[in-house]
C-alpha cells in the first residue's frame, strides 16, 4: 500500500473503498486537508486512475466516471447507489 505523498499517512492503495472513506471524512472535516485532496486528484489524473471517490472534487474524474461506470455491473452494484445519493447532496 502506498501512501499519499506528503499526505496525513493514510493508505490510498488498498482500494476504492477506503478512498471513499477518506473522502467522506474529508467532507466532514475529519482526517484529509484541500491540499490532500488536491494530491490525491493530481496523482489518479497523472496516473489515469480515475477514483470514483474523487468524482466531487474533479470535473475530469466526473466526467471520467460517468463516461465508464457500468452500474449493472459488478462495480455497480454499490457504486451507483452511492453515486447517486451523493449527486442529491451536492444540489
Amino acid at each position: 500500500m502506498r501512501h499519499a505523498p506528503g499526505g496525513p499517512g493514510q493508505c490510498i492503495g488498498g482500494g476504492n473503498t477506503r478512498l471513499r472513506d477518506g473522502t467522506d471524512a474529508h467532507r466532514h472535516g475529519l482526517v484529509f486537508t484541500t491540499a490532500d485532496i488536491d494530491r490525491l486528484i493530481a496523482t489518479a489524473l497523472a496516473e489515469k486512475r480515475h477514483w470514483d471517490a474523487l468524482a466531487p472534487f474533479s470535473p475530469d474524474i466526473q466526467r471520467k466516471f460517468e463516461a465508464s461506470h457500468k452500474p449493472d455491473g459488478w462495480g455497480g452494484l454499490s457504486t451507483t447507489p452511492w453515486y447517486l445519493m451523493l449527486q442529491t447532496q451536492l444540489r
